[in-house]
């Protein structure tokens, strides 16, 4: 494995590992009503969310459109750090 394979990796992320705060709210969207954040800019699909994290950076929500891939990363606790 190169440097750069090493820090380009993403490990292995899971649910049950994330430490969730007691007072932690589930929101969807971000109350605008702007959802774009989950429609893909290809097809206008609606992406489906898969979780994902970086260790020491936290969990994150990776929005997958089923035919394009990856379209957006999104931090729901961004307002807590």
């Amino acid at each position: 494995m190169s440097a750069d394979d090493e820090h380009s990796a993403v490990p292995e992320f899971s649910w049950g590992d994330a430490e969730i705060p007691d007072d932690a709210t589930v929101q969807y969207g971000d109350g605008s009503g702007n959802e774009d954040y989950r429609t893909c800019s290809t097809c206008g699909g609606d992406c489906e969310p898969e979780p994902a994290g970086v260790d020491g950076l936290g969990a994150r929500v990776a929005f997958v459109c089923p035919e394009h891939g990856l379209h957006s990363i999104v931090d729901p606790f961004a307002d807590r750090r």
